[in-house]
């Protein structure tokens, strides 16, 4: 039996209602686009969410009605991927359309250093403006924090959000330096006071740039935070979950629902405005949850997946991920593996551009309607961090995976060595066939080194 919320309908509603109406009445009647019109896209990126806690995804713990209507109507991804173990990183892959090792972005700038994405790199917003999108980020960017590094800086039009790696959800602190859960909040340049929890004012600023900008093509990333750290569930939902022991498990649920609603008041918007064929909405994670903190039981669940976040076993790397464009996407499963460089080439030719030549990512946009894989032999990680070594490769049902000893602290043991898995056979990553299939190992891990002589050192140490 699953375990919601057990505030009535009515009370959950209420913060949203006078916000659901009022789009209702900025919206234009339905109007739809013409034929010559490029589609909007919605990129809604949950931060730190686990695998397995959402309903689409088997959870028989929360229920997530909004999430899991689109999975309902769009298609599902079983074995969709980011590029990293890591928030920032990952973000860096999928805004570039390239394995951010590429250009140094193995993990997180420490604090207090001028660490970022190049100003030399290309972001899909900067793309898309040739082919008239106005674009908007809400929420997270983490990517820097100098000037010429910000969002509004590289090719967005609008910024509303914070330039560090989280944020609490209650309050905004004026003049402290953009990181972690420090950042301030910001709406374009001027410093903003939060008045409302977090999840939803990003949710409320999504649904305005929406109403503001129907009339166009326009691409909107709404880069939210939760369930990211400070476990902070709002307060509408405090007396639920009250069966789980866990206080971190609970506070995360609590979160994770809020998320929903969020992502139900953004999708209702796009249908108010008579966009819903319009617009292509795509609902990701940045990375895989995290299920031991500080000695600690966390609060995520990747089951049945192997390990978190900061790990390239899947439980780190692995993510939901639906797309969902009623009347061009029928309703389905797809299992071919993807990754998050993908999404910046699928934009492309929807908007009818060409693709760069340096992309690692490849358009998924014919694969998703014809249900065939993508036209490449491998998908790669690689992850050093904290002086332990990562790395992996994955071709069809097999993935390879090396990792050495490290020197930093780790919240599980990582066994250094050499490993080769069949993750249709076996998802959790448990049985090592190395040595039982020499010939994949050998292939995919020549495959692995070729890739790896390719990169860069990282561009910064890790913290």
């Amino acid at each position: 039996m699953k375990i919601i919320s057990h505030i009535p309908l009515p009370e959950l509603l209420l913060p949203f209602a006078l916000g659901a109406i009022a789009c209702l009445n900025l919206c234009a009647q339905p109007n739809g686009a013409t034929p010559s019109r490029p589609p909007n896209v919605v990129v809604l990126f949950a931060d730190d969410l686990g695998y397995a806690d959402l309903g689409c995804q088997g959870s028989d713990i929360i229920d997530t009605p909004n999430i899991d209507q689109l999975a309902r109507n769009g298609i599902r991804c079983t074995n969709a991927y980011m590029t990293a173990p890591q928030c920032s990183p990952s973000r860096a892959g999928l805004l570039t359309g390239r394995y951010q090792q590429r250009f140094g972005y193995e993990h997180i700038a420490p604090a207090k250093t001028e660490g970022g994405l190049p100003e030399d790199e290309i972001i899909i917003p900067a793309y898309l403006k040739e082919a008239g999108y106005h674009s908007g980020i809400i929420g997270k960017w983490h990517l820097g924090h100098l000037d010429s590094q910000r969002p509004d800086r590289r090719g967005f039009d609008e910024f509303y959000g914070f330039l560090g790696g989280g944020h609490d959800y209650y309050e905004t602190r004026e003049g402290e330096a953009p990181y972690f859960n420090k950042s301030p909040l910001v709406n374009g340049e001027e410093l903003e006071d939060l008045d409302s929890y977090l999840t939803d004012k990003l949710a409320e600023e999504a649904c305005d740039f929406i109403v503001r900008n129907q009339d166009s093509p326009f691409f909107l990333h709404v880069a939210f935070n939760a369930p990211h750290t400070p476990l902070q569930g709002p307060e509408r939902l405090a007396d639920s979950f009250e069966e789980i022991d866990n206080p971190n498990r609970r506070e995360y649920l609590k979160m994770v629902v809020a998320l929903d609603e969020a992502v139900g008041r953004i999708v209702s918007t796009v249908e108010a405005c008579g966009l819903a064929q319009d617009t292509l909405i795509i609902f990701t994670n940045d990375n895989g949850g995290v299920i031991h903190r500080n000695k600690a039981r966390g609060e995520a669940s990747n089951v049945p997946l192997r390990d978190q976040k900061g790990s390239l076993h899947d439980g780190g790397i692995r993510v939901p991920w639906i797309w969902y464009l009623p009347g061009t996407l029928e309703p389905g499963v797809y299992e071919a593996p993807i990754t998050g460089v993908d999404i910046l080439p699928t934009l492309l030719e929807l908007a009818s551009l060409e693709s760069a030549d340096n992309l690692d990512g490849v358009s998924l946009w014919q694969n998703l309607q014809d249900g065939t894989p993508p036209d490449r032999d491998y998908l790669y990680w690689r992850f050093k961090f904290r002086g332990r070594i990562q790395g992996a490769v994955r071709k069809g049902d097999w993935k390879y995976y090396r990792v050495s000893r490290g020197e930093g602290p780790t919240p599980y043991r990582f066994v250094p060595g050499e490993y080769l898995y069949n993750l249709r056979d076996d998802i959790g990553e448990q049985r090592n066939l190395a040595q039982k299939q020499p010939e994949i190992f050998s292939e995919l891990r020549a495959a692995y080194e070729a890739w790896d002589a390719e990169l860069m050192e990282p561009a910064w140490p890790s913290d």
